[in-house]
């Protein structure tokens, strides 16, 4: 059998492809779209889809894994524009000049990664929208 994560922007769910054959292995790898067709059921207090048929997207149907990801409430252009302000409302040079070099460092990891691996801000650029938040509130009470 293969054993797969179901995820769009709903959430997770396993599931399993009983009897699949080598063609199975190829074509359904990590990080594809598939259209899926199962029965939800619970296992040990987990649910989980079973009875599954798959194929890959046809000509015209969504094909981008990006559009089945949970996304952040607020649009990556609008947190960076807001964390660019605040830091340059950093008063002390030294200060400023250690969080822009952080900043600009590791640009790419802070608007891709996740702020936790599950529940909280568990989404790409989750990092960046939940610190977006909380320099706001440091900023309203400073």
């Amino acid at each position: 059998y293969l054993a797969f994560t179901f995820q769009d922007d709903s959430g997770e769910i396993e599931g399993k492809l009983w009897d699949a054959q080598p063609h199975n292995v190829e074509a359904f790898t990590a990080g594809k779209v598939v259209h899926m067709k199962g029965r939800r059921e619970v296992y040990n207090n987990t649910p989980q889809v079973n009875q599954i048929t798959l194929r890959l997207p046809q000509l015209g149907e969504p094909n981008d894994p990006a559009d089945f990801k949970v996304k952040s409430p607020v649009d990556v252009k609008e947190i960076r524009d807001y964390m660019s302000q605040m830091i340059f409302k950093i008063e002390n040079p030294v200060w400023q000049r250690i969080v822009r070099n952080l900043y600009t460092k590791y640009d790419k990891e802070f608007y891709s990664y996740p702020a936790a691996k599950t529940n909280h801000h568990a989404f790409e650029t989750g990092l960046a929208y939940h610190t977006a938040t909380m320099v706001r509130l440091a900023d309203a009470v400073s």
